[in-house]
């Protein structure tokens, strides 16, 4: 196995354990405090996940573009300079956010006082988790994979662990503070043990300057995703209520699944593609962005089926509650993202050519298509009006990074394989329908769930069968 297909495999494993956060978490909520709670959570988590990466100005991607240690340069002050700065962003934002917070709750909660304490108490994960997000940046940049791996791990139990402590207190403002201790702890031992001993602690101002011009066309670019994804919630809540609120963003978190299979394949990405640029080694270069590109949708097609077909049972798991009617809105979500990760795919490549400014103009389109969309659909389709949105707004984003990319030499798509692992993953959930009653109410559910494994065991043993997907090819990838 090459080095790339092992840090892959070590990847998928780590994200396996740290995205399994995502759905524990709404478990212990909606099952601890019930489904209105839940809701009240994903409102808060929706307005700290503004605020979080815009405290960031994208430096943790231009410290990725410039880190001097992949070049095999000498760190002169840039990580601390950056950290520094970040740190900064963060105080500021965590003021405003203060100021606000009235707002919040009167705007959203109506007058909800039991919610008063956990908006104000989340204040404090715009400190913690942006230190965190350019910690792991560190390693991720530098392909420090043993400690980016160890890093998210641990953030990832601690997580659970704490989202446990939530159950068992039933109080969300104890969840937001010890998220905030383990978070700084974490932070402070990763940079006073491990960073340490690489880095100059001292402030470069030239390498900010070339970090803030790099970043500038993209540091609103936070706001703008922030939008795209998550002011459906803020809609859906202004327009109905907490608890749909808690049902439309359980199926989010479900279509969520198609980032845990991408991040093995895009965590490393843009650090390898620029060894490659940067040595003018195009063929390797296309080979790489093509496999990123085209194997993660590969997986994602039989894992979208099963759990398109499963949606109700999962959402009603996770609730609680008895939840119908999730099926095609879920299945909506996990194409959007399928849709928008391909658009990030091409977005690597407008990072390392430095052409930052298109990666903004196709997040505003598609943000004001989203907007649109949102205030006309949710109030006269709800839930499948805020999915039919999102699917739309990620289609223009895709299509927009696409035709800029069009003078590039990249791999055209293939669409005869696509269209084959289509076929193929119906004709096997066809098989195992009529062989084995797969809709039949009366099987266990870990019947289902060994059905659900064989459909996508099956699928991807074919793909790999029939060379769609090329073990080959991901064994000759080296960086």
């Amino acid at each position: 196995m090459s080095q790339y297909s092992t840090t892959l495999f070590k990847t998928f494993i780590v994200n396996m354990i740290f995205y399994s956060k995502n759905i524990f978490t709404p478990i212990l909520i909606s099952n601890a405090m019930g489904l209105k709670y839940l809701g009240a959570y994903n409102q808060i988590l929706a307005t700290i996940n503004l605020l979080i990466p815009l405290s960031l100005l994208s430096l943790d991607s231009a410290y990725t573009r410039f880190s001097p240690s992949n070049n095999r340069g000498k760190d002169h002050g840039e990580y601390f300079t950056l950290l520094l700065a970040i740190f900064l962003s963060t105080i500021s934002l965590f003021l405003i956010y203060l100021c606000l917070s009235n707002f919040l709750l009167n705007q959203f909660f109506k007058d909800e006082n039991s919610f008063e304490n956990p908006l104000r108490y989340a204040s404090l994960l715009i400190i913690s988790e942006p230190l965190f997000l350019m910690t792991s940046a560190y390693f991720r940049a530098n392909l420090i994979t043993k400690h980016y791996n160890s890093h998210q791990i641990i953030y990832a139990i601690l997580f659970i662990l704490n989202t446990g402590a939530t159950f068992y207190h039933q109080d969300l403002c104890t969840m937001f503070i010890l998220q905030f201790l383990f978070t700084i702890i974490l932070i402070l031992t990763a940079n006073i043990l491990i960073i340490k001993k690489s880095v100059n602690w001292r402030i470069n101002f030239k390498f900010l300057r070339k970090c803030l011009f790099f970043s500038a066309p993209i540091i609103l670019l936070p706001v703008i995703n922030w939008i795209i994804n998550s002011s459906d919630i803020y809609f859906i809540t202004y327009y109905l209520n907490l608890e749909t609120t808690g049902i439309y963003s359980t199926c989010y978190t479900l279509s969520m699944v198609i980032m845990f299979i991408y991040s093995p394949f895009y965590v490393y990405l843009i650090p390898k593609l620029k060894i490659l640029f940067e040595n003018d080694l195009k063929n390797d270069l296309n080979k790489l962005f093509s496999l990123s590109f085209f194997y993660p949708l590969y997986i994602s097609f039989p894992i979208t089926i099963c759990i398109y077909l499963n949606s109700d049972a999962i959402v009603s798991f996770i609730t609680g509650e008895r939840i119908t009617g999730t099926r095609h809105i879920t299945l909506i979500l996990l194409i959007s993202y399928m849709l928008f990760y391909s658009a990030s795919t091409f977005s690597a490549l407008l990072k390392l050519s430095q052409k930052t400014k298109h990666i903004m103009l196709s997040n505003i389109l598609a943000m004001s298509f989203n907007i649109l969309a949102n205030f006309y659909l949710i109030p006269i389709l709800g839930m499948m009006g805020a999915a039919i949105s999102t699917l739309a707004s990620f289609l223009l984003m895709l299509i927009y990074t696409k035709i800029v990319l069009k003078s590039n030499s990249i791999h055209k798509l293939n669409y005869l394989k696509f269209i084959y692992s289509i076929i193929l993953c119906f004709i096997i959930y066809w098989i195992a329908d009529t062989c084995l009653g797969y809709n039949n109410e009366s099987l266990s559910v870990s019947v289902k769930l060994l059905i659900n494994f064989l459909v996508i065991a099956t699928a991807l043993g074919l793909f790999i069968k029939l060379k769609i997907i090329d073990i080959d090819e991901l064994k000759a990838i080296k960086t």
